[in-house]
């Protein structure tokens, strides 16, 4: 009966890793090239002003100056020419830059939709386990660093479940090490 429990939980994990995984492979296929697409308009949209506000503008006001025949009507354009250019450079410092944005990181972005199923399903955990990770929640954690090792040490291992001793108490975990995604886990 134990072995059939186990069972039951290696193939509930495995089901849900695989739905972590069309959620890396969704923001990796939709959400991230959206993001790139408007950082891309964004970049597109500032350079264009700024040609416009560097080179053209200067340029058409160049040319109505060239026409005057007052001396006081061309220093007049000239004083704007100046003053447009003093703002444009000021202003310079509020135009966007391009953002990092987390949502477009695979396994950011299934750590977050698995964190509103554990709303539902709170003996659950999902984790990308990582020795020096740039999400320092995917830090590995004591009781995982040796199953990162056995991985490291076996490297046609792909899988690893079981029943593992944590801090909370034993856990059966379900690892894979091809995309070094922890998956769902059931605590004892």
């Amino acid at each position: 009966m134990s072995a059939n429990a186990e069972q039951e939980v290696v193939e509930t994990a495995r089901l849900m890793l695989e739905g972590a995984r069309a959620m890396c492979t969704y923001t990796t296929t939709q959400v991230a090239p959206l993001l790139d697409q408007g950082q891309v308009k964004v970049e597109h949209g500032v350079q264009t002003m700024q040609q416009v506000l560097d080179v053209q503008i200067p340029a058409a006001l160049q040319k109505a100056m060239t026409g005057l025949s007052m001396a006081r009507q061309q220093r007049i354009l000239h004083s704007a020419l100046h003053e447009i250019h003093d703002i444009v450079h000021r202003g310079q410092n509020d135009l966007p830059e391009r953002q990092f944005f987390p949502q477009s990181i695979p396994f950011y972005a299934a750590t977050e939709a698995f964190n509103y199923f554990r709303v539902q399903f709170p003996d659950f955990a999902y984790k990308e386990a990582a020795l020096n990770p740039t999400n320092l929640r995917d830090r590995t954690a004591d009781w995982e660093f040796d199953i990162v090792n056995f991985f490291r040490d076996n490297p046609s291992k792909a899988e690893f479940a079981g029943r593992r001793d944590t801090p909370a108490g034993f856990s059966w975990a379900f690892m894979r090490s091809s995309t070094s995604l922890r998956s769902p886990s059931y605590p004892g």
